[in-house]
């Protein structure tokens, strides 16, 4: 009897000690592994008025926010595993049509114009720059 109360003990410490193991690896390997770094998108306005903009994903609505003139507003989160992570906003301003423009497009789109993990937009009357480079394609109305 005691050997077999000794044989569980021995199971159950094993069994912790290998939970406490995988749960090390996994806190490393969300430190180390690619995907489990967060992305972030930032969206400045410089129209010289009010800015709106409606941010959303497959998964995620942010929500409506309205920016004033150099108000900036920003997301965090993190790729899937597939690289398809895909976020997009609606904005609006008057004078200006409505736009709908891609503002994230994860690794499996890295032929894109503006491929980033860090994605800073401006949104001015000239169209959307993302990290510095005009987006010509991504201009209001569809024309630079």
């Amino acid at each position: 009897m005691a050997r077999s109360s000794l044989s569980s003990s021995s199971t159950s410490t094993a069994i912790t000690t290998s939970a406490m193991i995988m749960m090390v690896v996994a806190m490393v390997a969300m430190a180390y592994f690619p995907y489990a770094a967060a992305d972030a998108v930032t969206i400045v306005n410089q129209l010289g008025e009010d800015l709106v903009l409606h941010c959303a994903s497959a998964n995620d609505d942010l929500g409506v926010q309205t920016l004033v003139n150099l108000q900036e507003y920003g997301f965090r989160f993190r790729e899937n595993i597939w690289g398809s992570t895909l976020f997009w906003c609606d904005f609006t301003a008057n004078g200006y049509p409505p736009h709908r423009q891609d503002v994230y497009k994860g690794d499996r789109y890295l032929a894109d114009t503006c491929w980033c993990t860090s994605c800073n937009w401006v949104v001015s009357p000239k169209g959307f720059i993302c990290n510095g480079k005009q987006q010509p394609s991504w201009t209001w109305g569809g024309s630079n």
